[in-house]
């Protein structure tokens, strides 16, 4: 294919910034329509950093790619990728080992024999439009977290311009060995006179949609106005805004054209493809997927899961850069994964593993680790319920255990002051006939009355059987423990009740001895 374009137009702009960070190629105002290869690169690094990695990054490009095409003007994908090799090699060479490593973003566009190239790094985009129907035909999907989230279904598309994350990017031109990123290639040879090829920084789409631009460009005026309406356009952007706007006068096929790569309508780099497939899947929607009791139902007559491929290894650690006032923030983190997780459910090509490598396939579930689980959770219920009954049964024996003792408790203290239904409640009444001096022993009870009755007389039971029974190990214990602890007294002592009054059976039997000596003492002074 041999093109023929018009004068190539392009901006460089400073924007509110105090530096010039990003580079073009060709530099301003050196472009000729003879040119066929273009490249716009936002530096990042803070101060002079930035500038240094986007010039160095067009230089290395520019020359690797006009030293190494083909004898027949054809510019093979190998010679991209050796040209972004070399350009990190250079980026190696000016790196003084500064905290704050520098980068560059990179969008090129090539015109050969071969058909068009387009390749981006970064969130710096490529355009193919055709004015004459108002349509973009390609344009490429940013390297950025805001589209990660997008694709993860995180965030809306809208929202993607208003997040607080939109500067952060997840692939960036870096110096180190850590670095080394490929870029995305896209190809067309459905080339008409009148399209449009648009190269710009991120800083050129702060203030204009894709909208704006579709009618900006299909208007009836000369690039020449068409550039400064996109300067007008821009004139209050906060960051540096760069662009080349290249417009094809006339098109020539040649034999074997049908032969060159055309892959731009169906390119996975290419959002256009991607939001059209995105809404009709959303037109058509895939059957609901089962319930998980629906799924555990059938998961045991599925196939065992496939191994991990290759492919599908945790994605190695890239760099995430963040532009920001004069500089960037550079973290090493695990390339997020969402958007490609997502998308692999969008799309179901072949060859998607190339495109998005790294990414992990979703495991199937694992019946037999599923009905472990349950297993597991039915044992772990029932030891707790075993557990409970337990516990209640144990409580239901005590409460049971002191009911009996407050009732037996209940009744001694009622009985207090009858000792045969004393003993006969702790230990029964005893068999054994009473003692020959069971008339002189006397049993103090527990009441306050201890010693005699309520009307204060001495107590007319047989208190010989009662001392047996009180004398009982078994008994007296009992008793004691019954009545609050509260001793009995014993005999040697049982002349004396518990509340300090003299036994009056002790004292008539000391009165009547006193009696009968007087009585021999009068007969023997008396004799007959």
């Amino acid at each position: 294919m041999k093109f023929e374009l018009f004068n190539p137009m392009a901006l460089n702009e400073l924007g509110q910034r105090d530096n010039q960070e990003d580079s073009i190629f060709p530099a301003l105002g050196a472009a000729t329509v003879s040119d066929r290869l273009f490249l716009v690169c936002d530096g990042m690094g803070g101060h002079e950093k930035g500038e240094v990695a986007s010039n160095a990054v067009c230089q290395a490009v520019s020359q690797w790619i006009n030293d190494h095409i083909g004898s027949d003007g054809i510019l093979d994908d190998e010679d991209v990728d050796e040209a972004i090799k070399y350009a990190r090699k250079k980026l190696d060479e000016l790196d003084d080992g500064s905290l704050k490593k520098m980068g560059t973003t990179l969008t090129m566009v090539c015109l050969h024999s071969g058909g068009v190239t387009m390749g981006h790094i970064g969130d710096s985009r490529v355009y193919h439009i055709r004015p004459s129907q108002r349509r973009i035909l390609y344009k490429t999907i940013d390297h950025s977290l805001v589209y990660d989230l997008f694709m993860a279904g995180d965030i809306t598309y809208d929202q993607m311009a208003t997040s607080s994350r939109r500067n952060v990017i997840t692939r960036a031109l870096m110096p180190g060995e850590d670095n080394d990123v490929s870029i995305d290639l896209a190809h067309t040879t459905d080339v008409l006179p009148g399209d449009y090829f648009y190269l710009c920084s991120d800083g050129m789409l702060e203030q204009m949609t894709d909208a704006e631009l579709i009618a900006l460009l299909a208007s009836e005026t000369s690039d020449e106005s068409k550039i400064e309406q996109l300067r007008a356009a821009t004139m209050g952007n906060k960051d540096n805004h760069s662009a080349y706007l290249i417009k094809v006068k006339g098109v020539s096929s040649e034999v074997g054209d049908d032969q060159h790569p055309n892959d731009e309508k169906t390119s996975h780099y290419n959002e256009v493809a991607l939001l059209a497939k995105m809404a009709a899947n959303a037109m058509n929607p895939q059957p609901q997927q089962a319930s998980p009791l629906e799924q555990l139902q059938h998961t045991a007559d599925a196939p065992a899961p496939q191994q991990a491929s290759p492919m599908s290894a945790a994605p190695a650690a890239v760099p995430v850069m963040e532009e920001g006032d004069d500089q960037v923030e550079v973290v090493t983190a695990a390339e997020p994964v969402g958007r490609r997780a997502n998308a692999r459910q969008r799309f179901d090509d072949e060859d998607f593993d190339d495109d998005f490598p790294g990414m992990k396939k979703k495991k199937k579930s694992d019946a037999t680790g599923i009905w472990l689980k349950l297993l597991i959770g039915i044992l772990a219920l029932a030891v707790i319920a075993g557990a409970a009954i337990l516990i209640m049964k144990k409580m239901g024996k005590n409460e049971d255990n002191q009911e009996k003792a407050q009732e037996m408790v209940k009744q001694l203290e009622e009985n207090s002051g009858n000792p045969d239904a004393i003993t006969n409640s702790v230990g029964g009444s005893s068999n054994s006939a009473p003692s020959q001096n069971a008339q002189h022993k006397q049993v103090a009870t527990p009441s306050t009355s201890s010693g005699s009755n309520a009307g204060g007389k001495p107590s007319s039971k047989p208190q010989s059987d009662i001392s047996k029974k009180l004398n009982d190990a078994q008994v007296r214990g009992k008793y004691e423990q019954m009545s609050g602890n509260k001793k009995v007294p014993s005999e040697e002592n049982g002349s004396q009740s518990s509340s300090g009054e003299r036994n009056p059976n002790k004292t008539t039997n000391i009165g009547q001895a006193a009696k009968n000596r007087q009585q021999q003492q009068q007969q023997s002074s008396n004799p007959k």
